[in-house]
């Protein structure tokens, strides 16, 4: 009884090991009811999931182009009913949604660009509740910036200790004294 336990241990070790290194190596499983893959480029259709150690995003198209000799995608469509949840390097989550989000990543001696555009209905959500929207919005993630072009709407969420901080009492008004005669 003893030896299985243990190999069951080794076998979650072995699994423990194996997720470590496959997210060093920042690969990503996707699924769809129909793929087209080119030399330098993918096309998914169909219910697309995309499971990656930095994000899960569902779509019902996602289509991207890696440059020959790069490892990495340089531009990524996703298409039609858009959510993805995102983790940074501080492990901070943020919820999008929307009609089509594109991921474009270049970089260069002068610089990196790493930013997601997220239109139609777009929406951001923050792991505290707090809401985002505007037509486009755009995540530049090597700056930790979120911009809008526009009018936008944020919905925040408080607690209780922070909305006692922000309570406004109104004066008391005086009461007028009759006079007597």
């Amino acid at each position: 009884m003893n030896s299985g336990a243990v190999r069951a241990s080794e076998r979650q070790s072995v699994r423990a090991s194996e997720r470590e290194e496959r997210e060093e190596r920042e690969f990503a499983d996707i699924f769809a009811r129909e793929y087209r893959l080119g030399t330098n480029s993918a096309f998914f259709q169909g219910g697309v999931r995309v499971i990656h150690p930095q994000m899960n995003l569902n779509c019902k198209t996602l289509s991207f182009d890696v440059p020959e000799g790069s490892k990495r995608a340089q531009t990524m469509v996703a298409q039609d009913s858009v959510d993805f949840d995102l983790v940074d390097e501080k492990g901070q989550k943020i919820r999008g949604t929307g009609q089509k989000a594109v991921y474009t990543y270049n970089a260069t001696a002068a610089g990196t660009n790493d930013l997601v555009e997220l239109t139609g209905n777009a929406m951001l959500t923050m792991t505290n509740g707090s809401s985002f929207q505007n037509s486009i919005i755009i995540l530049d993630r090597v700056n930790g910036k979120v911009m809008a072009p526009g009018k936008y709407v944020i919905h925040g969420v408080t607690t209780a200790s922070a909305s006692a901080t922000n309570t406004v009492f109104s004066p008391k008004t005086r009461s007028k004294k009759k006079k007597s005669s």
